[in-house]
Formats: structure tokens, sequence, C-alpha cells
């Protein structure tokens, strides 16, 4: 699981990533990723998990519950549930504003982990990438990536 997501991360420049906790009066919560500079979250699950799964484990779970803390939502923007092929995009409000597919939408996925496109609230149209990429090129990346 991490190594498709730390791959990605690596390719999209991003080299600090790290596991965050956030203490709560129930004890605490972990994400898998907190990248500070970019200001988003992530939690990282095996390839084919069910990103929704309703336990306390579930990946949007785990990132919705971090948001629902002050310090988080202080601290970080967005967040990413993923398995390292599905990305899911979820704002501070606890929405879910994108699901991406890794070969499919690599640009995608880079605008938002990049900065380039803003995770923004629901039913607000996201600002848009100021330059536009190929998708060829993004894609042949993202398929050796995956492999």
């Amino acid at each position: 699981k991490q190594s498709i997501i730390e791959r990605v991360f690596a390719l999209l420049g991003i080299t600090s990533a790290r596991e965050r906790r956030f203490k709560t009066p129930e004890g605490g919560r972990k994400v898998d990723y907190g990248i500070d500079d970019k200001r988003f979250l992530a939690e990282a699950k095996s390839i084919n998990s069910d990103l929704y799964e309703r336990s306390s484990n579930g990946a949007v779970k785990q990132i919705k519950g971090a948001f629902t803390l002050a310090n988080a939502k202080k601290k970080y923007d967005f967040g990413i549930a993923t398995d390292g092929l599905k990305w899911i995009f979820i704002n501070k409000d606890r929405a879910v504003i994108a699901k991406c597919d890794l070969l499919k939408d690599f640009s995608t996925i880079e605008a938002y982990v990049t900065g380039r496109k803003q995770v923004g609230l629901p039913g607000r149209k996201p600002r848009s990438p100021r330059d536009s990429t190929s998708g060829t090129t993004l894609s042949s990346t993202a398929e050796r990536i995956a492999t």
C-alpha cells in the first residue's frame, strides 16, 4: 500500500510525509501521513481495500474523524483516503470532493496534491489548475508507478 502512495508523493515532490497523531478526550486519532507544507492528511490502505469501511479503520472515516478536531482543521486544508489506486479527496468540512483513479485521473490527483487545484466546499466549483499538462505523459507515469 505505502509503496505506490509514497512513489506518487515522491513523483510530486513530497518528501516529508510522516504519521500524524492528534490528542482527543478519548485518547487520540492517527492518520498515516501529514504533509505540513502542502497542508493535507492522507490515510493509506491496502490495494482494493474498502475505503468507505464503516469500522474505525475505514480510510474515509479516519480522515473525516481527524477533521472533527480543531487542531487538525486549523493545520490542514484537506485529506486523502487512498489505497494507492483509488484516491478520495475530503475537505476539512468532511465532505467528499473528488474520487480519482490513479491511472485515469493522475493529472487531477497531481493538481490537488500540489495545490494547483483547491479542495473546496461541496457545490462550489474548485479553482482550476493554472496550466495544463499532457494526460498521456501523466498516464504513462501513473502506469509505471502502479506496476
